[in-house]
């Protein structure tokens, strides 16, 4: 049985990303997705590092959203990078 969370940002994402998932029209959906990413990333940044069950849902979600713009919007899947890695600046990787 899954619980609801009691912190404010916990619900933030989790709202956005249930809107954004419910959405059938491509041009409704992109700024679903941009708020859900939006909010995943900002709450992301919350945590710190932390690895709990929220960041596991966080990391969830994000394969989520990448599957609904490859799925709706037709954008190119990952296919090297990490989840986690689309958080952090470009020159980490470099």
């Amino acid at each position: 049985m899954k619980t609801k969370s009691t912190n404010p940002h916990t619900s933030d994402w989790r709202h956005a990303l249930e809107a954004a998932k419910r959405e059938d029209d491509p041009k409704k959906l992109v700024p679903l997705l941009e708020a859900a990413e939006s909010a995943i990333f900002m709450r992301f940044q919350e945590l710190n590092g932390k690895r709990n069950k929220e960041r596991e849902a966080i990391d969830r979600a994000v394969a989520t959203l990448r599957e609904l713009q490859v799925r709706s919007l037709n954008f190119p899947p990952w296919e090297s990078e990490s989840n986690e890695a689309q958080f952090l600046p470009r020159r980490h990787f470099l």
